[in-house]
């Protein structure tokens, strides 16, 4: 039963050189591709899954309203209101997707992807309530009719739509139409009433009221929704931690503090979406406000890309300085209230002309530079109330990038005509000269992501229950140290309790790049997303040109994708840039296209790269060809963690009354595990095979039955019931039919059943179940070396493993699992009679042919640790250490942990670290104890002993040999290991024994010895050895006492 493999880039890459060498490979035979797959043209569904922003909006009574009037009147009512709505919608880039009667639904995302959807919807609603006043005016006016104020509900809400066309027309569908109208018809007159899920994505860009609960009619749960009370202007928290940029925030602070007010300086960041450039100057407003006496004018506003009037960023400021900017429809008497509490003092006609500006009124009819000047001398005004502060006022822009022309103008002429200029801090996704030429004096910084350290501490701060490590270095990963995408991450992770992989905000920061290409280029992004991560120029070819009449040179897009960070190209290969990119392009596909994808690209694996067997079921499950994937499945040899699953997914479509099916792929599913150490999963395996094979009778599936049993015996030192399911497992498989019976299973499950006798000292019984392998099995080589070497003959067993060692050299044995076992066993072997220099040569071979596991690596490097002390290489021996630390820490499997932390204590004592020998120790023997593992206890017990002599703690050193004691007849490798260091141990320290007794006991140990050195010729293993585990104090002990005698 082997083991997964953790180097699978390592075997993707023998399998690619393989592939290579196949006849039918499409490699530079593009041109053929295109050619045979436009002939068998297989036409993909228009349309795709998208999330969007929907609102519903609904006229109040209109029928009733109405219905006395001519229907020429009704509809010009009607034509004159949408037309309305409709201007504002499009100018926030929405599309009105239908009417139905008196009704509008449109959508934000669908036809542009924009990050910010949802606010679009949202100030589009409030645009077209705050001018329903003037339209209803207009109406009555224009057409001279007697009619009531027209009033509207609006819902809105954000989901997944399928986005195609019916007939001519584009059009979406799906639920979440239906959740935007069922807000719609609980709102109130004139008002906005969205869904949590949009709130979360705006709720720091508008206020709302609280939380409304809302029946939803044929579901139990609830809705709830938010009424949106107006825009939130004045955003100057942030309720996330500072992490990182500690040095950047400094300098600007220094900047700040020694600004000479006489020049216009600008301190210009910028950087990509989400990279923290908000948050870095919110976190200057805040430390600035901490400075002794501050009390200058501070005044921020951000600018927007949709919706801006003439000099809209200037009033957002004076409307923020003066508290005015979340107060909907101001009135004139709050403005002049408020310019008169801040010592703002105008004539009544200036006064008049800044309050109609400062609402976005009738301002036009002013004349521009009357309109510079006034707003000059409010920008003198606040200056001069602040004079005599020892700081510099702070203007703080936002988004500058979408500055009207006006503001524009008009800060370069303010900066030009007052005296005392503020500190200018903008930001922007880009640096844009033209920006910077507004001011006298710029400094740009692009703004650098956050190092992985960084990242890992915003989580820890961010995050309130607990992810795998596999988790978190997936967002660390994946964010790239983009604050936005990790505070996304954890914010989904903290709602839902469990780990999302890529949140909803984030995508749409992906879609809306990805939306900017040529249809061409998304089509090819969502066909390579199907592929993988990473993909060939040929996979690709064959699948776009199989699915496309396009003519287009498909590398010239690929380029044009290199060109837009969205793929990179690694060697010959492409690949995504980021996981999540792929994952949300995929997520757009139509499920009916997914499927013919998926197909496509099994038949391609299937046809030219049949070796990637995990890639082509992958892929066949996806096409919905279960029954092609079990056949594949089937004819598999080599099993991983990869494919589980894959078996998961078999065992749940595949029906339940087909028993043979089920109970193969359980048997297939437990060996993984039990190879892999997932042990706390296997027992819910076990239960499961045992419903079914019970059910039926069956003898192949009885015998994978026991197999099972007796392997996962095996794994928790429980010899006796290893044997006893064995010999149960071994008869099935006998009486099986020709057409069942597996050979390399039979022979491997009588490995386990013989290696269980020969632990319990039936050594006799062991060798009877050898003779039924074949001499040349990798299980006969294995077992029987075993036998000669734990028997006394050490050289036999060396002899069988170095001869499969040298073939190995030579390249004549590749078989990853025979490598695997015999190399481990030698170099067990060789440490067992302290060979160190071929320990070393040895680990080498080791690591050079094999591809290991964790637990395989910390053993290997443990061995290499030990070898490479006693060959005087003292540092790399640590270094080796440190790595099967590292290892031993991937391990999730206590029976596997706990073997090989006694391992790597074995190691720290042999090269005397005491302190980290005691610590592995320690907790070996506790993991130890809990699994009820006698075999590891007695020998970390053992260790633990010699350790205490080592620190001359001969209380603890007598306490650990007693315990020793009640183990030592347990297992035959205890006793071939350790019986003579133990019979020495009781002579050095046993209290109990009186002088006679401790004399015999040292007798005993020089006479093992001695045996043990009689069957090694070899005079270098013969010196090896005597270093080993007191072997030579023995002996000179030994001799003192007969000399004394």
């Amino acid at each position: 039963m082997k083991e997964k493999k953790l180097n699978i880039q390592e075997k993707e890459t023998l399998q690619k050189k393989a592939n290579s060498s196949n006849k039918d490979s499409p490699i530079n035979n593009i041109g053929k591709i295109k050619e045979s797959s436009r002939n068998s043209d297989m036409s993909l569904k228009k349309g795709q899954r998208i999330e969007a922003t929907l609102v519903f909006a609904d006229m109040k009574d209109f029928t009733k309203m109405t219905e006395n009037l001519d229907p020429e009147d009704v509809d010009k009512i009607m034509n004159e209101v949408f037309y309305h709505f409709e201007k504002i919608i499009n100018s926030y880039e929405g599309w009105v997707e239908k009417y139905i009667g008196d009704a509008l639904v449109a959508v934000f995302g669908a036809k542009i992807v924009h990050e910010d959807d949802p606010s679009r919807a949202i100030n589009a609603s409030l645009d077209f309530l705050e001018s329903l006043s003037f339209i209803n005016n207009e109406i009555k006016s224009k057409y001279n009719i007697s009619l009531k104020d027209i009033s509207f509900r609006i819902g809105i809400h954000t989901g997944i739509v399928t986005k195609g066309k019916r007939g001519d027309f584009d059009v979406v569908t799906g639920h979440s139409l239906a959740i935007a109208s069922r807000l719609q018809s609980v709102a109130a007159v004139n008002t906005i009433l969205i869904s949590d899920i949009v709130y979360e994505k705006v709720k720091e860009h508008f206020i709302f009221s609280a939380p409304i609960n809302i029946s939803v009619k044929g579901k139990s749960s609830q809705l709830i929704g938010y009424v949106v009370l107006g825009r939130n202007q004045n955003i100057l928290s942030y309720s996330t931690s500072f992490v990182g940029r500690r040095a950047i925030l400094d300098n600007i602070l220094r900047k700040y503090l020694k600004h000479d007010d006489r020049t216009g300086f600008c301190f210009y960041i910028w950087g990509e979406a989400g990279i923290g450039k908000t948050r870095l100057m919110m976190q200057f407003i805040e430390e600035i406000r901490k400075f002794p006496n501050y009390n200058s004018p501070l005044l921020y506003t951000r600018a927007s890309p949709y919706g801006n009037s003439d000099f809209s960023i200037i009033i957002k400021l004076i409307l923020f300085y003066l508290n005015l900017s979340n107060i909907p429809n101001i009135s004139e008497n709050e403005i002049s209230k408020s310019l008169f509490e801040n010592g703002i003092n105008f004539e009544n006609e200036k006064k008049h002309i800044l309050t109609e500006l400062l609402r976005a009124k009738n301002y036009k009819r002013f004349d521009e530079k009357r309109i510079f000047d006034i707003l000059l001398e409010v920008w003198q005004n606040i200056i001069k109330r602040f004079e005599n502060s020892i700081y510099a006022p702070v203007v703080i822009i936002d988004n500058i990038t979408f500055i009207d022309k006006k503001s524009r103008d008009f800060i370069r002429y303010m900066i030009d005509h007052i005296d005392y200029k503020p500190f200018f801090l903008i930001s922007d996704r880009i640096f844009d000269p033209n920006i910077s030429k507004i001011f006298p004096e710029t400094e740009e910084l692009l703004l650098p992501p956050l190092s992985k350290e960084e990242s890992r501490l915003l989580i820890e701060k961010l995050i309130n229950i607990k992810i795998s490590k596999a988790d978190l270095n997936y967002i660390i990963d994946e964010s790239k140290g983009n604050p936005f995408f990790i505070e996304e991450f954890i914010k989904y992770i903290n709602q839902e309790q469990k780990f999302t992989r890529v949140p909803s905000s984030i995508q749409t920061i992906i879609l809306a790049q990805v939306d900017r290409l040529s249809p061409q280029q998304k089509e090819i992004l969502q066909k390579a997303s199907v592929i993988g991560s990473t993909f060939s120029l040929d996979e690709l070819s064959y699948v776009h040109y199989k699915t496309s009449s396009s003519k287009e040179n498909l590398e010239n897009d690929l380029n044009e994708l290199l060109k837009a960070n969205i793929i990179e190209k690694v060697g010959k290969q492409y690949r995504f840039r980021q996981e999540m990119i792929r994952e949300v392009i995929y997520s757009t596909i139509l499920k009916e296209n997914k499927i013919i994808l998926h197909r496509l690209v099994a038949f391609y694996f299937m046809r030219y790269k049949k070796n990637e067997s995990i890639k082509i079921i992958h892929h066949l499950l996806s096409a919905n060809e279960y029954n092609k994937a079990y056949k594949i499945f089937n004819q598999m040899s080599n099993h991983t963690m990869d494919h589980v699953p894959y078996i998961d997914k078999l065992l749940e479509i595949i029906p339940d009354h087909d028993i043979h099916k089920h109970t193969q792929l359980l048997f297939v599913k437990y060996a993984i595990l039990n190879n892999n150490g997932y042990i706390d999963l296997v027992p819910a395996v076990i239960e499961k095979m045992s419903e079914k094979v019970f059910s039926i009778i069956d003898t192949k599936a009885y015998a994978e039955f026991y197999h099972m049993l007796s392997t996962f015996a095996f794994e928790r030192f429980d010899y006796y019931n290893t044997e006893l399911f064995g010999l149960k497992g071994l008869y099935y498989y006998k009486i099986s039919s020709e057409e069942y019976l597996n050979e390399n299973l039979y022979h491997n499950l009588l490995r386990f059943t013989a290696l269980a006798r020969f632990y319990k000292k039936n050594i006799d019984g062991a060798k009877i179940l050898l003779v039924q392998l074949p001499d040349d099995s990798v299980e006969s080589i294995y077992l029987s070396s075993q036998i000669f070497f734990f028997s006394g003959e050490y050289e036999k067993g060396l002899d069988m493993l170095e001869k499969q060692c040298e073939k190995i050299k030579k390249g004549e044995l590749a078989d990853d699992f025979a490598m695997t076992i015999f190399l481990t066993e030698l170099i067990f072997f060789y440490y067992e009679l302290g060979a160190f220099s071929k320990i070393y040569e040895t680990c080498n071979l080791f690591v050079e042919k094999v591809i290991p596991t964790y637990k395989q690596y910390s053993r290997i490097y443990s061995y290499f640790g030990i070898s490479a002390y006693y060959l005087g290489k003292h540092e790399e021996a640590f270094e080796y250490l440190k790595k099967a630390e590292y290892n031993a820490r991937q391990l999730n499997n206590n029976y596997y942990k706990a073997r090989v932390q006694a391992f790597i204590s074995e190691a720290y004592y042999m090269s005397s670290n005491l302190s980290k020998a005691y610590e592995y120790a320690f907790e070996a023997l506790r993991i130890s104890n809990l699994n009820c593992d006698h075999v590891t206890s007695c020998e970390v017990l053992l260790l633990l002993v010699l350790i205490s002599l080592q620190k001359d703690d001969f209380t603890k050193a007598k306490f650990f040999l007693s315990e020793v004691l009640i183990y030592e007849n347990s297992s035959i490798l205890l006793e071939f290991k350790y019986r003579h260091l133990i019979y020495y141990l009781q002579y050095l320290i046993d209290d109990k024994l009186n002088s006679a007794e401790k004399k015999e006991k040292l007798i005993n140990a020089a006479e093992i010895l001695k045996n043990k050195l009689k069957n090694i010729r070899s005079d270098d293993l013969k010196d090896s050895f005597l270093k080993m585990r007191f072997n030579k104090s023995i002996l000179e002990e030994y001799e003192k006492l007969t000399k004394a005698i």
